[in-house]
């Protein structure tokens, strides 16, 4: 997606993930907490943009108030091509996006922690890139003593990330039940 700005590559991530997504929900899964009103207009003129390219399709859905939900109009973002009926659209409008089948947390706990885990190994692999060429025989003692004790602790904090990593990607496993006395 070389080209694209942020916001262009988020929203076409958020399509990516599903078919249909309402604007204000990509942008806060993107961003992990609600964005700002500078941040979702950026995101309102982005889509303009990938709509005009063919990339998305922008849509303006109006919902009725319901409880707990004053109603409004929103923009729902969606694939060029998907089908999509008023229900689906009130649907992503409010926010309801059908969740995965692994129930490990709500879906915008999940695209939130799914997208700062990319982040964060992206971040890695740079750093590791970076790490390649110091050229460590040119600091002086002082100097590489004390990026050391400043890397150790980084270090420990990403093998503990490798191994949760590993145990969350790893089926659970059947637990022994525990045995009963007759």
């Amino acid at each position: 997606m070389a080209g694209y700005g942020r916001w262009q590559r988020a929203l076409l991530d958020a399509v990516n993930d599903h078919e249909v997504v309402g604007l204000v929900g990509a942008v806060d899964r993107h961003l992990g907490r609600h964005g700002t009103r500078s941040e979702l207009t950026a995101a309102r003129r982005a889509a303009g943009r990938l709509a005009s390219g063919g990339r998305l399709v922008v849509h303006r859905v109006r919902t009725q108030p319901v409880e707990g939900d004053a109603g409004g109009g929103f923009v729902v973002i969606s694939q060029p091509g998907v089908a999509l009926d008023q229900e689906r659209l009130q649907q992503a409008a409010r926010g309801a996006i059908p969740t995965a089948d692994d129930l490990a947390g709500t879906e915008p706990e999940r695209l939130a922690a799914g997208h700062q885990a990319v982040q964060a190994v992206a971040s890695i692999e740079h750093a590791a890139v970076d790490a390649r060429y110091v050229q460590v025989d040119h600091l002086l003692p002082e100097t590489a003593a004390r990026l050391a004790d400043q890397l150790e602790p980084g270090l420990a904090e990403l093998v503990a990330l490798g191994q949760r990593l590993r145990r969350r990607s790893r089926p659970k496993r059947d637990r022994p039940r525990p045995r009963t006395r007759d």
